[in-house]
Parts: structure tokens; sequence; C-alpha cells
């Protein structure tokens, strides 16, 4: 195929799946604050969605660890904070 350039395509793939990965990030956060925001929430289901079912497409990584490690990034990163305010 001409001009097919598969690190190209690689660097899409792993693009959409670095984008899930902030997405998801961002409305578990939300959903921390405001637990009935609907955008939030469907933005979750669709990147649940993603992780579970459609990860296999773009990469070969797990996408329930990925959303696991993300559920654990965030609740360090409110450890930090609740620290941080109580020593101010």
């Amino acid at each position: 195929m001409d001009g097919y350039n598969p690190a190209g395509y690689r660097a899409l793939a792993d693009a959409v799946v670095e984008q899930a990965a902030k997405d998801y990030k961002h409305a578990l956060k939300v959903l921390r604050r405001h637990s009935n925001d609907t955008d939030a929430n469907k933005l979750k289901w669709d990147c649940e969605k993603f992780f579970i079912y459609e990860i296999g497409t773009y990469s070969d990584l797990d996408g329930r660890y990925i959303m696991r490690g993300i559920r654990e990034n965030i609740e360090r990163e409110d450890k930090r904070g609740q620290k941080k305010t109580k020593q101010t």
C-alpha cells in the first residue's frame, strides 16, 4: 500500500488509549464532587466500555488494569490533598 505508515497508525492508536485514560480520570474527578453529573456519568460509562470491550483494537494493554490504576491514582491524589489541607 503506497503511503502506508505503520508508525503513524501505532501513534494514533496510542493517542486513542491515552485520551480515553485522560477522559476517564476527568470523569471520575468530576463525579467525586458531583455524583449526579449526567455528562460525567456518560463519559465514565463510555470509557469503561472502551477499556473493557474495545481496547484490544488499539492495544495489547489490559483495560481493567488501566482503570484500576487510574482510580488508585485519584485516591492517592485525594489523600495528598487532604494532608496538605490539614497542615495549613
